[in-house]
């Protein structure tokens, strides 16, 4: 919208008002006009009057509730934009879902956020459904061809409404149980964007068990000014919350370069950076890989003799790993660490697609999974792996700055090692 719709809201009642004062000051006129003389040749027939002041008196009942209904909405909105500053994220979404889910009669609810425009996208509330807790935390599918992946592209021309609305599921066939397999086969469906600016970062998406019911225009303008407020409260939650996790890692960060600075040996040394960098990083695995070419003979010679390592091709490696079978994963992410390495690129990516080839991989602006150059100078000594915990959310652009720094300090310390 170009303007702000409390904006708009508050013009449209001003308009009212003007409305129903011109009404009132008529029906006024009317019902004290004074007497006069018997049949006089203006003055209005008594039938007529009755009649005329019944469309007036019907006509200001229906702007009164018209003003009414509108007045309702800027309190409820009104409401909103009130919410605590020092709420999470989880119950900012607790919060806003509780008050749209008493407000209006929807036959389930849901919202999903996504860690980037691209996804993943994760289910985070879902109501009205009996196994919402099958899905709540576990990712929403977003294919191309996907109702979810219509109502997030981006709007071309701002004046179009932005939301997505299907009138009838049976008639239309749409969405497919492939893309929401919790979500009734009947009905109308309504999915709302949530932006921040242009740029999608979950959507809300509303039911009703009837067809066409989404078709109040006044409701659809409520739930985008809803998603606005929405948006607004995720985004500032999010912000409190990574301004806090990266004051932490931060003070990780100190504490991990000062571990690694003290005198030991190379397998102390290694073992020290695996084990700082899983508490830092929050992981569950964390593999260090270097390329044997690319090292000194001393130094590669301390890392071969260097007990579990595991050597695959041109490659010596070492770590923490959360499966039972380390060489198997070392073994497969080989194309990996040598495109990090020779590009001198960090990469994302998802850890539980098998990946034969780099030129395999979509871009990623956050992952499950981050590998990142160990490099000193413009020499680039091997890469280092992490992958993140259960409890843990996806690595973002914001831990490639964390990750880098840690393995520039693994660098140096080897350097001096060698």
């Amino acid at each position: 919208m170009p303007i702000s719709g409390l904006k708009s809201l508050g013009e449209t009642l001003f308009e009212q008002c003007v409305q129903l004062e011109q009404s009132l000051a008529k029906l006024e006129s009317q019902l004290h006009v004074p007497p006069a003389l018997a049949n006089p040749s203006d003055r209005m027939h008594p039938a007529l009057a009755l009649l005329l002041l019944g469309k007036d008196l019907s006509a200001l009942l229906g702007s009164l509730r018209d003003l009414q209904q509108r007045m309702d909405r800027v309190l409820f909105l009104h409401a909103l934009t009130h919410t605590a500053d020092d709420l999470s994220l989880a119950q900012i979404v607790g919060t806003m879902m509780d008050a749209l889910w008493y407000r209006e009669q929807f036959a389930y609810a849901c919202i999903v956020l996504g860690a980037s425009e691209l996804g993943p996208y994760e289910y985070q509330d879902i109501r009205g459904v009996p196994d919402a807790r099958h899905y709540l935390g576990k990712k929403c599918p977003l294919p191309l061809w996907g109702e979810l992946a219509h109502a997030l592209v981006r709007r071309m021309d701002p004046e179009k409404p932005d939301y997505l609305l299907i009138d009838d599921i049976v008639a239309t066939g749409r969405p497919t149980v492939a893309e929401f397999p919790w979500l009734p086969r009947a009905g109308s469906l309504i999915i709302l964007p949530l932006r921040k600016g242009s740029i999608a970062i979950g959507a809300l998406l509303l039911g009703r068990s009837v067809a066409g019911s989404f078709q109040d225009p006044e409701l659809r303008l409520e739930l985008v000014e809803f998603c606005d407020i929405f948006t607004r409260a995720v985004i500032h939650a999010q912000t409190r919350q990574e301004l806090d996790e990266r004051a932490a890692q931060l003070v990780g960060l100190q504490v991990f370069t000062r571990s690694i600075a003290v005198s030991m040996s190379l397998r102390g040394f290694l073992q020290a950076a695996v084990e700082g960098i899983a508490e830092l990083m929050g992981a569950s695995s964390v593999l260090l890989a270097f390329q044997r070419t690319h090292l000194r003979p001393q130094l590669r010679q301390l890392l071969e003799e260097t007990p579990g390592v595991l050597v695959v091709q041109n490659l010596i490696g070492l770590g923490i790993i959360s499966i039972a079978e380390p060489l198997s994963i070392f073994s497969s992410l080989y194309p990996l660490f040598v495109w990090a390495s020779d590009a001198g690129q960090p990469l994302f990516f998802d850890p539980t697609q098998r990946v034969e080839l780099p030129e395999d991989l979509y871009y990623n602006e956050v992952g499950q999974a981050l590998i990142v150059p160990i490099a000193i100078g413009d020499i680039v000594l091997g890469s280092l792996y992490i992958e993140s915990s259960v409890n843990r959310s996806n690595f973002d652009e914001g831990d490639i700055i964390v990750l880098r720094t840690a393995a520039n300090t693994i660098a140096i310390a080897l350097g001096r090692i060698a």
